[in-house]
């Protein structure tokens, strides 16, 4: 009995002398701190000395120096799990130099520069998987200077500069082969805007009347599914490797469902049946319809599913099929210019037919009115969905139709 007493008193002493308990080391846990000074509890003295601190599971929190009260020298911070978390330097309890930080798995998470607890210099955030995410320069604080993003995948999508924390000049917008975009963004906007309100004027007669749509939902189906078959003759060759025979769109019965959801249509993954949103406004049909159609025809990716939706509407010999094509365009372009220059934004917005802005107004309105925790729930269902099937952009791929119809309105215009 006494032989095993002495093994347990013998096996704690020695985990007391890995924890470091019986060396000199205070833990933070045992300290008050009043800014950036750190006091014992007993006496209120500045405290000295080196530190550790760890967690409850044993695991080291933090290692350093105090000085005075005061963070001095190199310091490192660890996850609960012992991966490192941060480590750089102090000079009188302000971050100093170079500092690096970790996400939990290991991989890093930001490359950092202070000069005397200033943000300065050139920071770099990553991805959870270690690929760089963005590039940003400081001065003083402030968000000063050059400022890079990039997708997970490692490609530049957006770079520009800022001035005192604002987006500040030229930002330009590359696409994800990596092609800058921006100027052939603002030129095509300018052109969709004078072809649309001629267009707009033709259909409507006044551009201040709002479109509405020529046809009935069965109509509209119709129309759509022949426009799609007339286009291999157009073309000289098929733009999709499928022949659409088996027509099969019907309005959703869940439709007031899918409105809080954020969803204007799907296909039935049993029957390939497609379901639209009747309750959406009418001049979105033609291209909810459109879009449908092409994962019908086995286009998967939302982006492709968008590009051909609109490829198919704008070669349409039907002068109404064509303004849903450009007026689904312009709604994408004037969306992704209002995120990098507004200036261009307003000013083209004036330039657009009245009629056409009471359409979008509405069509807001309509999306707004059924916003709520059912819709970000079932988006982010949804985002995760795409992602599971090798749409790394998710729900993003959306929208990403608008660098494909660049690159077609460039090659056509050659």
């Amino acid at each position: 009995m006494k032989y095993f007493r002495f093994v347990f008193a013998f096996a704690t002493f020695l985990f007391s002398l890995n924890l470091g308990l019986l060396e000199n080391f205070i833990s933070l846990n045992d300290l008050l701190r009043e800014n950036r000074v750190y006091y014992f509890k007993k006496n209120k003295d500045p405290a000295s000395g080196p530190v550790k601190t760890f967690w409850n599971n044993g695991y080291v929190e933090n290692t350093g120096t105090l000085l005075n009260g005061l963070k001095e020298e190199a310091w490192e911070y660890f996850h609960d799990n012992g991966k490192l978390r941060a480590k750089g330097s102090y000079i009188k309890g302000k971050k100093d130099g170079n500092w690096l930080t970790f996400f939990n798995n290991g991989n890093m998470r930001s490359q950092e520069v202070y000069a005397d607890g200033v943000q300065s210099g050139v920071w770099k955030f990553y991805y959870r998987s270690g690929n760089i995410r963005t590039e940003e320069e400081y001065k003083d604080n402030n968000l000063e200077g050059i400022w890079r993003f990039y997708l997970e995948s490692g490609e530049l999508i957006e770079s520009g500069y800022q001035k005192n924390g604002v987006r500040d000049g030229v930002l330009e917008i590359f696409d994800i082969s990596g092609d800058l975009i921006k100027k052939e963004l603002i030129d095509f906007t300018d052109d969709l805007i004078v072809k649309i309100n001629k267009k707009h004027i033709f259909l409507f007669n006044y551009d201040t009347i709002r479109p509405i749509n020529k046809y009935g939902f069965r109509e509209s189906v119709k129309i759509s599914a022949k426009n799609i078959l007339n286009l291999e003759e157009k073309f000289k060759k098929p733009i999709i490797r499928s022949e659409y025979k088996n027509i099969s769109v019907k309005k959703s019965l869940f439709s007031l469902p899918l409105s809080y959801m954020g969803f204007s249509g799907y296909i039935n993954p049993f029957t390939n049946e497609a379901n639209i949103n009747y309750m959406i406004p009418s001049t979105s049909q033609i291209f909810v319809i459109n879009h449908e159609m092409m994962h019908q025809l086995g286009i998967a990716s939302e982006k492709d599913a968008n590009f051909l939706s609109y490829v198919t509407l704008i070669n349409s010999d039907d002068e109404y099929l064509k303004y849903c094509g450009l007026s689904y365009a312009l709604r994408l372009c004037l969306n992704e210019l209002s995120k990098i220059d507004n200036n261009k934004y307003q000013y083209f917005l004036k330039k657009v037919n009245k009629g056409i802005i009471k359409d979008y107004v509405e069509i807001n309105k309509f999306w707004k009115s059924y916003e709520g925790k059912v819709e970000q729930v079932s988006k982010k269902s949804y985002d995760l969905y795409l992602k599971q099937n090798n749409i790394k952009s998710g729900i993003k791929n959306y929208n990403e139709s608008i660098s494909l119809i660049l690159k077609y309105n460039l090659e056509v215009n050659e």
